[in-house]
């Protein structure tokens, strides 16, 4: 006699296991990119290091520093101005720290894609054997409603693995999205310090304002990341983030931290810039992020109305 309770319980495991095989493709296919990234980015610290031993012969006391001791001690040596050589050297450090931070998180990211392809080796198997035995039932039960069934049931499956693809894009979006509110406010609380600083702050707002320009740009080598992560996410639905996000001249920004009234109103100009970039970036952002949710709510939509279709057609056998 035909059990619909343990047709039921047959799709629940081939679902499962469908969307462990919809995974392992997307970790393979993010390990690629992760991985061909991370050939980009070492190519291009290695260009990096090889202009900075161009611009400073003692490269090696310079590697084994933090970029904030850096310009310090080069302040120190020109308390007056800094030098055209020295901001060289500033800026190119800068974009040095910079690679690195994103090559570690690349690093990272591969061995947590690494560590998920080995969960789903024996996906592929699994769902052979659970789908034969599916048919082999069905066929057995009513032979003549097989491929009526199975075309419903392939459906759901389909529907399903978008539900899920359009969910991990919405998570990596909105992690994007919290990240960017951070910035934000690091980067106004900056700006407002600066304005004071302009009409004569004096030191404490002088301080008050770096620390929150250093803050976002820590900030921004996240974003950086949890953009990368949201291009990918996005990819497996079918749509591009095609972000540029351009910041890299303020986060070389620090070539600018000396006294001055002239100097103080360019970092001001680049603050603002950065204000204005990280705004446009999250309207587009917002945008994608609206499009995901209203796709998500189509997808469901049809996913029920196919399983009460299917479900209707079952029990009316």
């Amino acid at each position: 006699m035909f059990d619909t309770d343990k047709l039921s319980e047959m799709n629940v495991a081939i679902q499962e296991v469908v969307n462990t095989i919809q995974e392992g493709k997307i970790y393979n296919s993010q390990k690629r990119n992760a991985e061909e990234s991370l050939t980009s980015l070492k190519h291009r610290l290695n260009e990096l290091n090889d202009q900075l031993r161009k611009e400073e012969k003692d490269v090696d006391k310079l590697q084994s520093i933090s970029f904030s001791n850096l310009f310090h001690s080069l302040i120190n040596d020109k308390p007056e101005k800094l030098s055209k050589e020295a901001q060289e050297v500033l800026t190119v450090k800068a974009q040095i720290d910079s690679l690195q931070y994103e090559i570690v998180a690349t690093e990272e990211r591969i061995k947590v894609l690494e560590g998920k392809l080995s969960e789903v080796v024996d996906a592929k198997k699994r769902y052979e054997e659970l789908f034969q035995q599916k048919k082999d039932y069905i066929e057995a039960e009513i032979p003549d409603k097989w491929k009526e069934i199975d075309s419903y049931t392939h459906q759901i499956y389909d529907l399903t693995l978008n539900q899920k693809e359009l969910t991990e894009a919405l998570t990596a979006g909105r992690m994007v999205m919290s990240c960017i509110e951070g910035i934000q406010d690091s980067l106004n609380s900056a700006e407002g310090w600066g304005m004071y600083d302009i009409i004569g702050g004096g030191l404490l707002s002088t301080m008050v304002k770096r620390n929150h320009m250093d803050v976002a740009q820590n900030q921004i080598h996240e974003l950086k990341h949890k953009l990368t992560t949201f291009d990918q996410e996005l990819s497996d639905v079918g749509t591009a983030l095609d972000v540029n996000l351009g910041l890299d001249d303020f986060l070389g920004f620090a070539d600018w931290f000396f006294d001055g009234l002239f100097v103080d109103i360019a970092v001001q100009s680049k603050i603002n810039n950065a204000i204005d970039q990280i705004e446009s970036l999250r309207n587009k952002v917002d945008s994608i992020i609206c499009r995901l949710e209203n796709d998500y709510k189509t997808i469901t939509t049809k996913a029920t109305t196919m399983q009460n279709e299917c479900d209707d057609f079952i029990k009316s056998i």
